[in-house]
């Protein structure tokens, strides 16, 4: 909803004051006006201003969530990561994610930026693996990684901040939440719930 609002409210009032900014900054320079530098200034603030409200409400609800739903939100969080760190990470989705509530779609979404930023930052894996399949009326979330894993007291105590955030998030969802060493190496987070469809 904060993402939305700063699109939709705050970004649209910065967009109507940039078009009168730009108004008056071509008044004043057909008048050679001594304000026309201050103005100019004005003009490239406000443009900074709504670049940064932009990526604001981006973050907060992503596009590709709003737009595409969580499948096409997964392939663009895998095809950023792999496009930024060079480590291979593929999404495989069997299930229609537009029927998903949009407050679970959100977190299980987190989730999975979180797991994947875990595991480009701390992991040295070179293969990242997202998968969301459906069995019934539950879903299940999987981000698996070929990496070094997690130390046993951090999985045991969830001490790191990251992995505090994924499990809050899955309590908000109602979502079993568990995280364990991947057998071929690495680790593996799994959070399964109840599907909860868009009306």
């Amino acid at each position: 909803m904060i993402g939305q609002e700063l699109h939709d409210g705050l970004g649209q009032q910065l967009t109507g004051i940039a078009f009168l900014v730009s108004s008056l900054h071509e008044t004043l320079g057909i008048k050679s006006a001594p304000e026309v530098p201050a103005i100019r200034q004005v003009k490239d603030l406000l443009v900074e201003a709504m670049s940064v409200i932009r990526a604001l409400s981006r973050g907060l609800y992503p596009v590709a969530l709003e737009t595409g739903g969580l499948s096409s939100a997964l392939h663009h969080l895998s095809e950023y990561a792999q496009s930024t760190s060079g480590v291979q990470c593929v999404v495989r989705c069997t299930i229609n994610t537009h029927l998903i509530d949009k407050t679970i779609a959100l977190n299980l979404y987190r989730i999975a930026q979180e797991a994947v930023c875990n595991g480009l930052r701390h992991s040295k894996a070179q293969l990242i693996e997202i998968k969301l399949s459906e069995t019934g009326e539950h879903y299940r979330l999987s981000i698996k990684d070929n990496g070094i894993g997690f130390p046993s007291q951090a999985m045991k105590t969830s001490v790191t901040l990251g992995l505090r955030s994924m499990r809050n998030r899955a309590d908000l969802i109602g979502a079993n939440i568990e995280i364990r060493e991947n057998p071929g190496g690495g680790s593996v987070i799994i959070v399964m719930g109840h599907i909860k469809r868009e009306d």
